[in-house]
């Protein structure tokens, strides 16, 4: 059975959404806080929120641009 929850974004993750909508989708915490004007840590907690409390995105650790990089799906770009 697949159970549908409605939950409200918090400010942080509207953030990142919006900044990774930005930029295809592909994100990481140093990205993420240049973007938003924000110290790395808070960054990576919203970014870590997003993957583990609710599963926004999904975690790339081999990625040679940062080491880790999250894809937030709802706003991939494709090539």
């Amino acid at each position: 059975m697949v159970r549908s929850v409605v939950k409200e974004l918090d400010t942080d993750q509207a953030k990142v959404l919006e900044i990774a909508a930005s930029v295809g989708g592909k994100v990481w915490a140093e990205l993420v806080a240049g973007a938003a004007d924000w110290p790395v840590e808070r960054a990576v907690v919203a970014l870590e929120n997003m993957l583990l409390r609710d599963g926004y995105c999904w975690i790339d650790d081999q990625d040679p641009e940062a080491s880790a990089v999250y894809w937030v799906m709802s706003v991939v770009q494709w090539e």
